[in-house]
């Protein structure tokens, strides 16, 4: 009875990676064909590449973007990528670069989406991806005053404990190792 869920599950998540394959390519060729490459705005830009998941584009796009608010979305996703490989020192070294401007400059993007009526998010993964390397790296304090930071933000890292108890779990480990 197990193996036929796990082989529905397994054709289910086949037939979504094909759908976007395909969608992405249906969008490769029609900007190919109509020629509306050049002609883009930066928002469509900044969606495209995101669709596309391409890292080196994000990172292109993001040193010619000022928009708080269009510098957020393209942040949270090179964090995610790059924390998501950070077993490569390279990616590492890219995830701590991006995710440590990303907590800088997040209070500009939260007051914008204030301002603009989009909603102020309730939590911005960067803080809690950059919380959990740092632990990885034993670097305890320094993960400590990223979770103060998302807290004096009002922001939440999705977990029941919260911040607080990534906290206590930081401090923790780092009282064992001293």
């Amino acid at each position: 009875m197990n193996w036929f869920w796990i082989s529905v599950g397994a054709l289910g998540g086949l037939f979504i990676l094909l759908g976007r394959s395909r969608r992405r390519l249906n969008q490769k060729d029609a900007r190919a064909t109509d020629g509306s490459a050049g002609k883009m705005t930066i928002q469509e830009r900044v969606e495209q590449v995101l669709a596309d998941d391409d890292i080196d584009a994000m990172a292109q796009l993001l040193e010619s973007v000022d928009d708080p608010v269009i510098r957020d979305a393209l942040f949270g996703q090179l964090v995610a990528n790059h924390y998501r490989l950070r077993s490569d020192p390279a990616h590492r070294d890219a995830f701590y670069r991006y995710a440590g401007q990303h907590v800088r400059e997040i209070p500009a993007a939260l007051d914008a989406l204030e301002k603009n009526e989009d909603g102020r998010p309730d939590r911005v993964d960067s803080f809690k991806m950059m919380a959990i390397a740092m632990a990885e790296d034993q670097r305890y304090e320094a993960a400590i005053k990223v979770c103060e930071t998302a807290m004096s933000l009002g922001l939440e890292d999705g977990t029941k404990t919260g911040f607080e108890g990534r906290i206590a779990r930081l401090k923790k480990k780092r009282d064992a190792g001293s």
